[in-house]
């Protein structure tokens, strides 16, 4: 099946493709499927979406994605969603991952995201940050996260912190972690 063959489905006819279709398209087609048909993804055609194909992605279709079809992407492509398209996840997204996919995020994508993106992760989702994660990420970043989120970092994440991080981080939520984490060596 063409590019253009592929746009001139409608939604409707688009949700009826199998998985196996949808397994097989490649970078060009997935990049040229519009927002509509990217909203009309079953929650199935999404899981049987490849890294290739998650990596094809536009910032415009990652922007759209439903949350159920965004947790419902393997990790491996989450992990491969392009740069340029991290930014465009929105907070209600970001809100939704499971913690494996939080885990998969390379630190190249958590330097891209944005305060906001950062303001909005839920405690499941700060919970799950690794040590690399959290030093990849800027210290108005941190800040700006929700101080129950902040507090559900792991120990060893919190120790990733540097001072440059703290210094930068008005709103170092110290208070917010209370007596979990223990800072000494």
């Amino acid at each position: 099946m063409e590019v253009t063959d592929l746009s001139k489905l409608n939604t409707a006819a688009f949700a009826t493709l199998s998985t196996a279709v949808i397994s097989r398209l490649d970078a060009s087609q997935v990049s040229g499927l519009s927002t509509a048909q990217v909203v009309a993804l079953t929650t199935s055609q999404a899981a049987a979406l490849g890294t290739a194909q998650a990596a094809a992605l536009t910032g415009n279709q990652v922007a759209v994605l439903t949350t159920s079809n965004l947790i419902n992407l393997s990790t491996s492509a989450l992990a491969a969603i392009d740069l340029l398209a991290v930014p465009r996840l929105t907070s209600t997204q970001m809100n939704s991952l499971t913690s494996g996919q939080v885990v998969a995020l390379s630190t190249d994508q958590i330097v891209v995201l944005s305060t906001a993106q950062v303001a909005n992760l839920g405690t499941l989702q700060a919970t799950s940050l690794t040590s690399s994660q959290v030093v990849a990420m800027e210290g108005s970043d941190l800040g700006k996260m929700n101080t129950a989120a902040f507090a559900s970092l792991t120990t060893s994440a919190v120790r990733s912190i540097d001072s440059a991080q703290i210094s930068r981080n008005p709103n170092c939520h110290i208070k917010g972690l209370g007596l979990v984490h223990n800072f000494a060596t």
